[in-house]
């Protein structure tokens, strides 16, 4: 679904407080009425209810390579009939609320789209948006074949809700890259724009992996009801859960084989997420990490970082098969 049109501009935008030369990466517009109703129709947006007693106002800015789209739009409240338009560039968007709150139905099902979750639009199915209050969304284009990989045959399209340190990290990414000024053409962009494609990968990856999840085995409850209680304990291991459950190495890992994970695994995972939840809301110095570190159960800070590179590393190796 293609995003924004030919710039225009308009002072008081949403997006910022202070009057910008216009850059020459960046399609703008910022419409009122009848103009943005039309703008939204020529976008594949149709209009189909709206606050009588509230002007219509859309603000949208975007980056456009051929190998990446970005940017964010602003609207006030109304419901919008979604009908995907095919673009020469073959790239699947993906919606990041900010801020306001919105549902979509799909297919006779309605879901709320609010932060932190994603959306990935589908490629054929229209949809319905609708905007409660005046709200902002990120949004971007990826090409199709990077994207479909992630997305296993027969899934339904709804939101989703990746992991948060890696949204976080693209939502401060595209932000910066939408409010600098280097030109398309220039070396550090192209780097840029290849750093995004990643992230965004990764989280749409984290997403679709906590979203299609395995069950756990039914005889490994016992076993993941206790990792969660002992994970931040980081002298907590695989044959001390064995002992606590009276069982030998040997067969707690049996019991976890038919879900294709092991106890080690999961208890790398949870304490993966502890971290990742302490890391939440800024960048963390050397003695931070450490009391992370202490903490989510690793034995160190690096041994945290390791972990955390790792996890990024494996969220942009499609898995065998795909």
């Amino acid at each position: 679904m293609p995003l924004c049109g030919s710039p225009e501009r308009e002072s008081g935008s949403p997006f910022d407080s202070t009057e910008r030369a216009p850059l020459h990466p960046r399609d703008r517009i910022d419409m009122n009425g009848t103009a943005a109703v039309d703008w939204m129709r020529e976008q594949g947006w149709h209009v189909t209810h709206v606050d009588q007693s509230v002007l219509i106002r859309v603000v949208c800015e975007r980056i456009t390579t051929p190998s990446l789209v970005l940017g964010r739009v602003w609207s006030t409240p109304m419901s919008l009939q979604i009908v995907p338009i095919r673009t020469e560039q073959e790239l699947s968007y993906v919606s990041l609320p900010l801020t306001g709150k919105r549902s979509l139905s799909i297919e006779g099902t309605t879901h709320a789209l609010e932060a932190p979750s994603l959306f990935v639009h589908p490629v054929a199915t229209p949809f319905e948006l609708h905007a409660a209050d005046s709200g902002a969304l990120l949004f971007l284009g990826l090409p199709s074949s990077r994207v479909d990989p992630w997305l296993p045959q027969g899934t339904q399209a709804r939101p989703l809700s990746g992991a948060a340190v890696y949204r976080e990290t693209l939502l401060s990414a595209v932000m910066a890259v939408l409010s600098a000024d280097a030109p398309l053409e220039s070396p550090g962009f192209g780097l840029a724009a290849s750093g995004l494609q990643q992230l965004a990968l990764a989280v749409l990856q984290s997403a679709v992996s906590q979203a299609s999840g395995k069950q756990p085995p039914a005889g490994a409850a016992a076993a993941i009801e206790r990792i969660k209680r002992k994970a931040h304990d980081r002298a907590y291991s695989v044959a001390r859960l064995a002992h606590d459950l009276d069982v030998s190495t040997a067969h707690l890992h049996r019991l976890f084989k038919p879900s294709g994970s092991t106890p080690g695994r999961l208890l790398r995972s949870e304490r993966l997420h502890i971290a990742q939840e302490l890391l939440i809301g800024g960048h963390a110095n050397t003695l931070e990490l450490e009391l992370i570190a202490d903490q989510s159960g690793f034995s160190s800070a690096r041994s945290l970082q390791r972990a955390l590179s790792a996890q990024a590393l494996e969220s942009l190796t499609p898995p065998p098969g795909l």
